[in-house]
């Protein structure tokens, strides 16, 4: 019988099986070979090489040298501060250095200073040393600013007084205050009058009680205020009565077209326009204990006046031996302090004891160097 062969017939994928059993493990093979070695490994040494003061405009920043690699260098570059036009610059040139010396302020001091101190060994300002005027005694000492002198100080020390903006000025006291005068190293009163009236930024002031010396107004009769006797000894010898800073201070006024005076005496027009002249008892002045009899300056009448004992005015002859009252007019901003007068309630003020300027603690006592 015939038969045929028709091959194998695949028939549809059947179901995955389960996962079989984890087999043995395996041998162990053979250890490979060393490998190279590699570097030895090294911190890095920084260092500064540099810090320089760049110009104000250019970004600080810092630069970093590799070019040695364990030795990298760091340079640091920091923009310095420019003149200061607003609250967020340095003071400007023109205040600090205002005569352009590009100098450094320790340098400028010790030369504004070696002759005044006598400087004798080492520099006054540098290493904050500095000698008596002897020269035997090397000290330390402070530098500062401030608008007093400190109360406490040592041998050298040196004190910069600056402008003091809230400080009282004479132009701040009332009229009719007093202030006191130094004449001939005494405390003289003076009374406040006026302000603003001879020239602006000024105040005018008499002095409150007569001097004793009675003088003519001139011997030879003369009329005229101006170039008389009483005009040349206020203008050359009374106002040499005053202290050195007053007389520095004084302010120059003109009574004509043609003269101008520091020391003068009020006229009768003057003693009638000042409101505070407008009253006969204010008017009025003492010599010691009992009021007097005074000149006055005459004006366009060529003609000498009193103000009589009690205010009021009366023509005099210019030969009669009569008191006098001298005033000044000084700056409005005088700085002055409060004090009382002694045994008497009336307020007073006098000026600063202390200008602005240098002063070095030497002796003792605190020395003027240089004004500012």
């Amino acid at each position: 019988m015939a038969s045929f062969n028709l091959g194998r017939i695949k028939g549809d994928k059947g179901d995955k099986g389960d996962t079989g059993a984890k087999g043995d493990r395996g041998e162990k093979g053979e250890k490979g070979e060393t490998g190279a070695s590699g570097i030895d490994g090294r911190t890095p040494v920084f260092t500064v090489g540099e810090t320089a003061t760049i110009a104000p405009d250019e970004e600080a920043h810092v630069e970093l040298d590799c070019s040695d690699i364990e030795n990298p260098v760091l340079s640091f570059y920091i923009p310095r501060g420019r003149d200061g036009r607003d609250a967020l610059g340095d003071m400007l040139a023109t205040v600090y250095d205002a005569e352009g010396k590009k100098e450094d302020f320790y340098k400028y001091a010790d030369n504004l200073f070696k002759d005044t101190l006598k400087i004798t060994g080492g520099i006054l300002t540098g290493s904050l040393s500095a000698t008596e005027a002897d020269g035997k005694t090397a000290v330390m000492r402070n530098i500062s600013m401030r608008t007093s002198l400190p109360e406490e100080a040592v041998e050298g020390d040196i004190c910069i007084i600056t402008p003091n903006e809230n400080s009282k000025k004479l132009g701040d006291c009332e009229t009719g205050n007093t202030m006191l005068i130094s004449e001939n190293g005494n405390e003289t009163e003076y009374i406040i009058v006026a302000k603003d009236y001879h020239k602006p930024n000024t105040v005018t002031l008499v002095r409150q009680r007569l001097p004793n010396l009675g003088v003519y107004f001139d011997y030879r009769g003369r009329e005229d205020y101006l170039l008389s006797d009483m005009d040349m000894f206020l203008e050359v010898g009374y106002k040499e009565k005053f202290s050195e800073e007053i007389k520095k201070n004084l302010v120059t006024v003109a009574l004509t077209t043609l003269l101008s005076r520091q020391c003068f005496l009020l006229s009768k027009e003057e003693l009638e326009n000042i409101e505070y002249f407008k009253t006969a008892e204010n008017r009025a002045a003492y010599s010691g204990t009992s009021k007097e009899n005074y000149f006055t300056r005459s004006t366009v009448d060529d003609r000498a006046y009193l103000v009589t004992s009690v205010g009021s005015f009366a023509l005099t002859s210019q030969k009669t031996k009569k008191l006098y009252r001298p005033a000044i007019v000084l700056p409005s901003s005088l700085e002055v302090e409060n004090t009382i007068k002694i045994n008497t309630d009336i307020p007073a003020v006098k000026m600063a004891q202390t200008k602005k300027g240098v002063y070095a603690f030497l002796g003792g006592e605190w020395k003027e160097c240089a004004s500012l």
